[in-house]
Protein backbone atom coordinates (compact mmCIF):
# COMPACT_ATOMS: atom_id res chain seq x y z
CA UNK A 1 0.00 0.00 0.00
CA UNK A 2 1.33 3.44 -0.93
CA UNK A 3 0.75 5.71 2.05
CA UNK A 4 1.99 9.03 0.69
CA UNK A 5 2.42 11.31 -2.28
CA UNK A 6 6.01 11.97 -3.30
CA UNK A 7 7.55 14.85 -5.17
CA UNK A 8 11.16 15.84 -5.85
CA UNK A 9 12.46 19.37 -6.22
CA UNK A 10 15.74 21.21 -6.45
CA UNK A 11 16.60 23.84 -3.85
CA UNK A 12 19.66 25.39 -2.25
CA UNK A 13 18.68 24.43 1.33
CA UNK A 14 16.10 22.45 3.24
CA UNK A 15 14.83 25.76 4.66
CA UNK A 16 14.05 26.91 1.11
CA UNK A 17 11.95 23.78 0.64
CA UNK A 18 10.21 24.27 4.00
CA UNK A 19 9.33 27.84 2.98
CA UNK A 20 7.93 26.73 -0.39
CA UNK A 21 5.90 23.92 1.18
CA UNK A 22 4.57 26.18 3.95
CA UNK A 23 3.51 28.85 1.44
CA UNK A 24 1.64 26.34 -0.72
CA UNK A 25 -0.02 24.77 2.33
CA UNK A 26 -1.20 28.21 3.45
CA UNK A 27 -2.64 28.97 0.01
CA UNK A 28 -4.66 25.75 0.29
CA UNK A 29 -5.99 26.64 3.76
CA UNK A 30 -3.53 24.56 5.77
CA UNK A 31 -1.42 25.75 8.66
CA UNK A 32 1.75 24.19 10.00
CA UNK A 33 1.14 23.13 13.60
CA UNK A 34 4.48 21.43 14.20
CA UNK A 35 7.97 21.53 12.74
CA UNK A 36 10.16 18.65 13.89
CA UNK A 37 13.78 18.56 12.82
CA UNK A 38 13.95 14.78 12.76
CA UNK A 39 17.65 14.62 11.88
CA UNK A 40 18.58 16.86 14.81
CA UNK A 41 16.40 14.88 17.23
CA UNK A 42 18.01 11.58 16.23
CA UNK A 43 21.47 13.11 16.64
CA UNK A 44 20.54 14.55 20.04
CA UNK A 45 18.76 11.46 21.40
CA UNK A 46 20.74 8.51 20.01
CA UNK A 47 23.80 10.03 18.37
CA UNK A 48 23.08 8.99 14.78
CA UNK A 49 23.43 11.09 11.67
CA UNK A 50 20.92 11.07 8.82
CA UNK A 51 20.50 13.56 5.97
CA UNK A 52 18.57 16.71 6.85
CA UNK A 53 14.96 15.66 7.42
CA UNK A 54 12.06 17.73 8.72
CA UNK A 55 8.50 16.64 9.51
CA UNK A 56 5.83 19.33 9.28
CA UNK A 57 2.47 18.68 10.92
CA UNK A 58 -0.14 20.34 8.69
CA UNK A 59 -3.83 20.89 9.31
CA UNK A 60 -6.70 22.51 7.46
CA UNK A 61 -8.99 23.72 10.28
CA UNK A 62 -12.12 23.78 8.11
CA UNK A 63 -11.65 20.21 6.89
CA UNK A 64 -10.58 19.02 10.32
CA UNK A 65 -13.74 20.45 11.88
CA UNK A 66 -15.93 18.72 9.29
CA UNK A 67 -14.37 15.37 10.14
CA UNK A 68 -14.38 16.13 13.88
CA UNK A 69 -18.15 16.66 13.72
CA UNK A 70 -18.48 13.16 12.30
CA UNK A 71 -16.19 11.50 14.89
CA UNK A 72 -13.86 12.81 17.55
CA UNK A 73 -11.71 9.70 17.04
CA UNK A 74 -10.26 11.65 14.13
CA UNK A 75 -8.20 13.72 16.57
CA UNK A 76 -5.87 10.78 17.12
CA UNK A 77 -4.89 10.95 13.44
CA UNK A 78 -3.98 14.61 13.05
CA UNK A 79 -1.98 16.52 12.00
CA UNK A 80 -1.20 15.35 8.46
CA UNK A 81 2.55 14.83 8.14
CA UNK A 82 4.61 16.39 5.40
CA UNK A 83 8.18 15.08 5.27
CA UNK A 84 11.00 17.02 3.65
CA UNK A 85 14.20 15.03 3.09
CA UNK A 86 17.54 15.96 1.60
CA UNK A 87 18.44 13.41 -1.06
CA UNK A 88 21.74 14.64 -2.48
CA UNK A 89 23.37 17.86 -3.70
CA UNK A 90 20.43 20.21 -4.28
CA UNK A 91 17.74 17.50 -4.52
CA UNK A 92 14.96 17.16 -1.95
CA UNK A 93 11.97 14.88 -1.52
CA UNK A 94 8.62 16.09 -0.26
CA UNK A 95 6.30 13.36 1.00
CA UNK A 96 2.70 13.99 2.11
CA UNK A 97 0.54 11.44 3.83
CA UNK A 98 -2.53 10.41 1.84
CA UNK A 99 -5.59 11.45 3.85
CA UNK A 100 -7.50 8.45 2.45
CA UNK A 101 -4.96 6.05 3.94
CA UNK A 102 -4.90 7.87 7.26
CA UNK A 103 -8.71 7.96 7.50
CA UNK A 104 -9.17 4.31 6.51
CA UNK A 105 -8.78 3.27 10.16
CA UNK A 106 -12.00 5.11 11.06
CA UNK A 107 -14.10 2.84 8.82
CA UNK A 108 -16.57 5.64 8.08
CA UNK A 109 -17.88 5.88 4.47
CA UNK A 110 -18.73 9.60 4.73
CA UNK A 111 -15.26 10.49 6.01
CA UNK A 112 -13.64 8.17 3.47
CA UNK A 113 -15.37 10.07 0.65
CA UNK A 114 -14.13 13.36 2.11
CA UNK A 115 -10.62 11.92 2.31
CA UNK A 116 -10.62 11.09 -1.41
CA UNK A 117 -11.33 14.77 -2.11
CA UNK A 118 -8.55 15.70 0.30
CA UNK A 119 -6.18 13.33 -1.54
CA UNK A 120 -6.89 15.18 -4.77
CA UNK A 121 -6.26 18.54 -3.09
CA UNK A 122 -3.00 17.34 -1.55
CA UNK A 123 -1.77 15.87 -4.82
CA UNK A 124 -2.59 19.11 -6.66
CA UNK A 125 -0.87 21.15 -3.94
CA UNK A 126 2.22 19.01 -4.15
CA UNK A 127 2.44 19.40 -7.91
CA UNK A 128 2.59 23.21 -7.53
CA UNK A 129 5.78 23.14 -5.46
CA UNK A 130 8.84 23.82 -7.63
Amino acid sequence: MIINFKHKIKAATINDVIDKVTQQLQKAGFGVLTNINFANKLKEKIGVDIPPTVVLGACNPKLAFEVYQETTDFLSLIPCNVVIRHLDKDNYAIEMIKPSVMIKALENPKISAMAIDMDNQMQELLSTIN
